[in-house]
């Protein structure tokens, strides 16, 4: 599970404790929200990573897991050259905090999740 269990406002976890009555996405409404899915695998937030960060990285594949593997856990994928590993997590953090940014107006203030907003944003 990493350092992050129980400490991201999953809806799993927001409704494991009982602050809410339902644990799906809140972006997709498709499956409970576990922390894989609140990061990366949400279908809105999976867009966001593969459409950038293939752009600046091109010659690197990411997977969904090796995006988790990253958050998760700082493990950059093998095939990255050494020295853009600090310049992939500088990438990555940049990109973490308008999609967090984006998320949270949704949840709290009902803003719309803009994808062309966001990518525009980063």
């Amino acid at each position: 599970m990493g350092f992050l269990h129980r400490k991201l406002p999953t809806t799993k976890f927001l409704h494991t404790i009982q602050l809410i009555s339902i644990s799906v996405c809140r972006l997709c409404n498709a499956v409970i929200d576990t922390i894989d899915r609140f990061l990366v695998l949400c279908s809105h937030k999976l867009q966001i990573w593969s459409s950038l960060l293939p752009k600046y990285f091109p010659a690197v594949h990411f997977t969904p897991f090796a995006i988790l593997q990253i958050l998760m856990y700082l493990n950059p994928p093998s095939s990255i050259r050494r020295l853009d590993i600090s310049r992939l997590f500088t990438f990555v953090n940049t990109m973490l905090w308008p999609i967090w940014v984006y998320y949270w107006q949704y949840i709290m203030q009902n803003i719309p999740y803009n994808y062309q907003t966001l990518i525009n944003s980063i």
